[in-house]
């Protein structure tokens, strides 16, 4: 999965969160906004496809799988972050414990980064731990 499609399965478990199943058409809706018209599809197929949201006649629902996070979600953004932060500091450390990524830095250019990844996805910023390296 693509980092833009982890996020969209992440904003959507957070909108729909209080909802057991939600119709085809909202979600629909949902990811064209996020995503455009033409990629809503092949995102929901996908979903489909690693077993994050199941589909029940014209009715979807959203699987809550800490699993999936542990697995695919945190090595792949533990990766991502990695690669960015080395063009920045190349003392820079990723590590993946229990699920959750601890980043040690010294630059400040380091935090601003990591920042903006946050934003992207609010509901890591749980996972996501900053430590700087001490002198």
């Amino acid at each position: 999965m693509k980092w833009r499609e982890l996020a969209i399965y992440f904003y959507i478990q957070m909108l729909f969160k209080n909802q057991r199943e939600v119709d085809y058409y909202d979600l629909l809706y949902t990811i064209n906004m996020m995503a455009g018209k033409k990629n809503s599809r092949r995102i929901i197929r996908r979903l489909l496809k690693e077993g994050l949201i199941e589909k029940n006649n014209n009715k979807y629902r959203i699987i809550d799988n800490n699993d999936f996070l542990s697995r695919k979600v945190l090595p792949y953004i533990a990766t991502r972050i990695k690669r960015r932060l080395r063009n920045i500091d190349p003392d820079v450390e990723v590590s993946i414990s229990n699920s959750s990524i601890v980043i040690h830095c010294k630059r400040i250019e380091c935090k601003e980064t990591i920042e903006k990844y946050l934003k992207l996805i609010p509901n890591l910023r749980p996972h996501i731990f900053l430590q700087e390296f001490s002198p």
